[in-house]
This record gives C-alpha cells, structure tokens and sequence, in this order.
C-alpha cells in the first residue's frame, strides 16, 4: 500500500477508497480500488478524479478526468 494519501471523487462524490498500491503481479502498475457510492449521479460520462497528496512535501496532483458511465 501507499504511504501518500489517495481520494477519489466520482461525480463529484467523494468515493471510498479501498486500495491503493501497487499492482502484485504486473511491473509499475498502480492500482487504486474505491467503492462506486449510492448517491452518484447516473449518466453516461460522469467524472472520475483521483487525487493524490504526498505526505512528506504536502504536494497535492490530480489525474486528468476519466468518464464512466454510471446506471
């Protein structure tokens, strides 16, 4: 698991995060695994941002937005 602190919003929910390291079986993957919440909108592109803080610096960055679709 990772030492830096990892949210997820999913439509602008923040979303569970429930991993965050990296992948076992596969070189420099990193895997991040969070719970879709009840209260998300549906639709066919809702944004997923994962945002990362590490813990050392404070330096915060955001991934570039990704669309789900989301029933």
């Amino acid at each position: 698991q990772t030492t830096a602190k990892i949210s997820v919003t999913i439509g602008g929910v923040d979303a569970p995060v429930t991993f965050a390291g990296l992948t076992p079986t596969l070189v420099a993957l990193f895997q991040v695994n969070v719970r879709v919440p009840a209260n998300v909108p549906s639709g066919d592109a809702v944004p997923v941002i994962v945002t990362v803080t590490d813990p050392v610096t404070g330096v915060t960055q955001q991934s570039n937005i990704v669309n789900i679709a989301v029933r």
